[in-house]
Parts: C-alpha cells; sequence; structure tokens
C-alpha cells in the first residue's frame, strides 16, 4: 500500500513504484520499461528537475525492475494500475484493433461486389420481365446471378496463401502469430525500431581506449604496453566473471573482462599470479572502486598496488604522476586537458567512459597519488548485419526510424554508425510531452531518432505516422513497447530477450532478434502481396 517501507537487496524484483530513502550502492534494471541496456544507479537524494524522462528520474523505483546490485530502502508511492506498469496495461486495453490492409481490401471488394451482383440481378430481372416471362421464374434468375457473383472460393484460397507463406517466413526466423499480417509486411511503408538488443547486441563491450600517448578504437590498437597494463587493472580491479563464452555480472564490469581476453588476458590467471590482498568497494560518492594486488617482481609498477577504476573526473582529482612510454611521469596540466578533451568527446559520441589508475607500493586502500594509466569507452555495439538491412530497406522504399528509451547521445550515434540517421537532429520525450499533433506529423517527416521516449511517446508517433497514410511496422521487446506494437499496423517482438506481454500484443515474433530478419520477412511479404 502507498506509504509502506520496503527493503530491497540483489534479485529483489520491485513489487510497487517507491521513492528511494536509502540507496546503498543501489542499481536497478529498468530495460523492460525505460529500454535502457544498463542497470541505472539509483539515489535518495531530491531532483529538482520536472517532466524527467523514466530513465532520469534516479530516486525512484518501479514495480516489474530488478535490483542488481547494493541494497535499499523504498517507501512505496504507487501500486497496481497507479504503477507505471498498471499505466502502460492502461495504455494497452485503450488501443483498438484495426483492420489490415488486406482486410480493408477484402472488404472493399465485398462491397463493391455486392453492388454490382445487385445491380445486374436487377437488370437482368427487369429485361425479363419487360419480355413478358414470369416474375417468379425473373426473381429466382436475379437471386442465382447474385449468389453467382459471391467469390466463395476466395477465403479458402486466400488462407492457404497466407498459410504458406507463413511456412516460408519462419524458415527465416519470422514467427507470424497472425496470418492477416503477412500481406501487411509487403505493403509497409516505415519500420520503427527499438534500438537495444534490435538493432545492438544488448552487450556492453570496449570499443575505445586511451592511454597517454595513444587515443584509438581498441582493434586498431595492437599488444601496445600501456594498453596491457591499463586493461590489467581493469580486469583485476573487477568483480565480474568471464570464461570466454559466458559473462557473470555488472555489464560495465564484464566489459572490461572481455576487452581483457581479447589481449590474451584472463582474469582468473590474473588472480593466481596477483591475488587480491584488499578492496575498497563502489560507492556513488566516490564514484570509483579500488582493489589492492600483490604483485610478481616482473611487473612493470613495484608493489603491492592499487587498481582504481571509475569516474574520469574523480580519478583525475586523485592523480599526480601518468604512465607513459614505460615510465612513470609527471601529470602536467596539458595532459589533464587532454585526457579531460578524450572524456568529453567519448562521452559526446554516446560512450560510457571510465577512467583506470594504480598506486604503487600501497600499503592500504587510501586512494591518493594515484598513477594514470588511461580510459576506457564502451557501448552497446551494432548488430553488423544490420547496417546493411538498413540500406535494403532504403532501397526498397521503406524508412527505418529508431525509438529508444536510451540517452539521445548514444542513439544519435548507433542510429547514424547504422545509416538511419544522416543529421544530428534528435527527438527527446520531454519535447514530445507538449508536442501537438500536428507539429508531430511535421516532426516525424524530418527526425528518424526518438530517444528518452516513454510508452505513451512511441504511441504518439505510432499515431503520428498513421495519419499521414503511413503503414507502420513497430519493433520492440520490453514491457513499454506493447501499446505501440498493438497499435502498428504490423507489432513485431523480439523472441529471445523480448517480455511475455510484448509477445501477447505483437502480430509476429522474430527468433533471432535481428533487424535483417525483419527485412526478410518484407520481402517474403512482398512476394505474397504480388
Amino acid at each position: 500500500m502507498p506509504g509502506d517501507l520496503i527493503l530491497v537487496e540483489a534479485g529483489t524484483i520491485l513489487p510497487a513504484d517507491c521513492r528511494w530513502l536509502e540507496a546503498a550502492n543501489l542499481k536497478v534494471q529498468e530495460a523492460a520499461l525505460t529500454g535502457e541496456a544498463e542497470a541505472i544507479e539509483k539515489h535518495a537524494g531530491a531532483i529538482a528537475a520536472e517532466g524527467l524522462p523514466l530513465g532520469d528520474r534516479r530516486n525512484m523505483g518501479y514495480m516489474g525492475t530488478i535490483v542488481t546490485y547494493g541494497r535499499g530502502l523504498g517507501l512505496v508511492v504507487a501500486t497496481g494500475m497507479q504503477t507505471e506498469l498498471g499505466k502502460i496495461a492502461t495504455l494497452l486495453d485503450s488501443v483498438a484493433d484495426s483492420q489490415t490492409p488486406l482486410q480493408r481490401r477484402l472488404d472493399q471488394l465485398g462491397k463493391t461486389l455486392a453492388l454490382v451482383a445487385v445491380a445486374i440481378s436487377a437488370v437482368i430481372m427487369g429485361l425479363g420481365l419487360l419480355r413478358g416471362e414470369e416474375l417468379r421464374l425473373m426473381i429466382m434468375s436475379a437471386i442465382s446471378v447474385a449468389v453467382a457473383a459471391v467469390p466463395e472460393g476466395l477465403p479458402a484460397v486466400l488462407t492457404i496463401t497466407l498459410a504458406f507463406g507463413s511456412q516460408r517466413m519462419l524458415k527465416r526466423h519470422a514467427l507470424v502469430r497472425k496470418l492477416t499480417g503477412i500481406e501487411t509486411l509487403g505493403s509497409i511503408s516505415v519500420i520503427c525500431s527499438d534500438k537495444t538488443g534490435t538493432l545492438t547486441q544488448n552487450l556492453m563491450r570496449v570499443t575505445h581506449v586511451a592511454v597517454p600517448g595513444y587515443d584509438l578504437p581498441l582493434t586498431e590498437v595492437g599488444q601496445q604496453p600501456g594498453v596491457r597494463l591499463l586493461l590489467t587493472a581493469a580486469a583485476l580491479c573487477n568483480d565480474g566473471h568471464y570464461n570466454g563464452t559466458e559473462a557473470v555480472g555488472d555489464p560495465t564490469e564484464t566489459a572490461l573482462l572481455v576487452a581483457a581476453h581479447q589481449f590474451g588476458l584472463e582474469k582468473q590467471t590474473l588472480e593466481q599470479q596477483m591475488p587480491r590482498l584488499d578492496e575498497f568497494p563502489f560507492d556513488s560518492e566516490r564514484k570509483r572502486m579500488s582493489t589492492r594486488h600483490a604483485v610478481p617482481a616482473d611487473f612493470p609498477v613495484a608493489g603491492p598496488v592499487l587498481f582504481c577504476k571509475g569516474s574520469v573526473d574523480g580519478l583525475l582529482a586523485e592523480t599526480t604522476r601518468c604512465w607513459q612510454e614505460g615510465t612513470l611521469v609527471s601529470l602536467t596540466s596539458a595532459d589533464r586537458e587532454a585526457i579531460l578533451a578524450a572524456n568529453n568527446r567519448l562521452a559526446q559520441e554516446g560512450l560510457r567512459v571510465l577512467g583506470v589508475a594504480c598506486r604503487p607500493e600501497a600499503a592500504d586502500t587510501q586512494e591518493h597519488e594515484l598513477v594514470w594509466l588511461g580510459l576506457v569507452g564502451m557501448m552497446d555495439p551494432p548488430r553488423p548485419e544490420v547496417a546493411e538491412a538498413v540500406k535494403q530497406c532504403q532501397a526498397a522504399g521503406i524508412r527505418a526510424v529508431m525509438i529508444t528509451g536510451d540517452h539521445p547521445l548514444t542513439a544519435r550515434r548507433i542510429a547514424q554508425d547504422l545509416g538511419i540517421a544522416t543529421n544530428d537532429r534528435v527527438v527527446t520525450g520531454q519535447e514530445l510531452e507538449t508536442m501537438p499533433a500536428a507539429e508531430l506529423q511535421q516532426v516525424v517527416e524530418q527526425v528518424s531518432v526518438f530517444a528518452r521516449v516513454s510508452p505513451e511517446h512511441k504511441l504518439r508517433i505510432v499515431e503520428a505516422f498513421q495519419a499521414q497514410g503511413r503503414v507502420i511496422a513497430m519493433t520492440g521487446d520490453g514491457v513499454n513497447d506493447a501499446p505501440a506494437l498493438k497499435k502498428a499496423n504490423i507489432g513485431v517482438a523480439m523472441g529471445i530477450t523480448g517480455t511475455d506481454v510484448s509477445k501477447e500484443a505483437a502480430d509476429m515474433v522474430l527468433q533471432d532478434d535481428n533487424f535483417a530478419t525483419i527485412v526478410a520477412a518484407v520481402e517474403e511479404g512482398r512476394i505474397i502481396y504480388d
């Protein structure tokens, strides 16, 4: 009930919407509601800004989301249908089922045939009576002509055709839940796609490193000693686990372990060589984590060594030297400006940036007089096959639009990499909140990226396209996508990461969660349409 207190820890599924009163290293996975790939760090402080989207309300927790780290105490503010999850259920109920293009054409065909049949029957009856035929005979003749004009076999032919089409689509990993949706695929002119898991891999990965003297994408760095030291520190100052195929733990930490693995650095082996002696866990005030390790005699830095990772600004404030070309040198003001510039540049590109540092000969876990090792930029990378699929869509006259609950900078970067966006324009949920319907119809013609949107906003975007006579395919995997999936001409849910709610609202389910599969399904839909 509102006013109750709930105590949560890692693994807890929130039973209601709540306002956090206490938050100790609290992180909550809200992907089903917001589309944010990472768990959101929460705090108990007040937020002065108004009209924030769900993903930016850091002092709130929502029913159905999962606590992944830390613990917290929350004051219940809403339950049942008053929660954000309940509001989505209300939206879902308010969306009425609409006819597909095929159903509309068949309906029009039936009406046309009926009118023509009645007209011809009337003409035949009239001509017969003029020739002196018997009234009873002419009535029977007119009725016979009217009945003969009805194509009784058409529904059976259509059903068989659509059934064969659904079999072909299934071979291409597209499971059709409603036969009428097959033909709709052949008519679509806009694909509105969620980002996380559909256009991207739904896996955080390190894509960029910047160490003193080098600032390159990870794939172009090579076996540079400074990068190896950076990734060694990141793998040891880490509570995640990675065995070469499966990652367990916080997405940010597992991304660092995967990057280290690419350089032949395995955490288990490193921990045997450099066992952990002590640790200073992450907290939201320091915004960093530290671990102290014994190191072998041939290690580049004298031990024991304290390894730290966290926010770039926070680490730089405690840093006095840097590791450059195999030696320790003083960190100059020019070095600091270069590090901050790299941090800002990567952040503006939508990457999550972490700094890494160490302290040689550390007798304790005090985080001062640190040595700067470098920074890493990570993101949920695009699926490699999606860029080509987007090109195929555009060549076929179909426009691709990204609608996501993720951060605008991240959304813009991914959209530009995939060719969905050709400019820097991104419309956020806050802008949509006050935008009139007429203006929104103009905006959707010019903008291909919508970020930080709520379920209501997704619904409005779909309606704006439909008001222009467009046939819309909407993809999604979360509970927050369900209303828009149901409203679209054809809703496409993800089979692997999709929630049961999204699958129930959709007309088609992608068994491989791949945007390219939608393009293949559209190709089949157009064949059936022809």
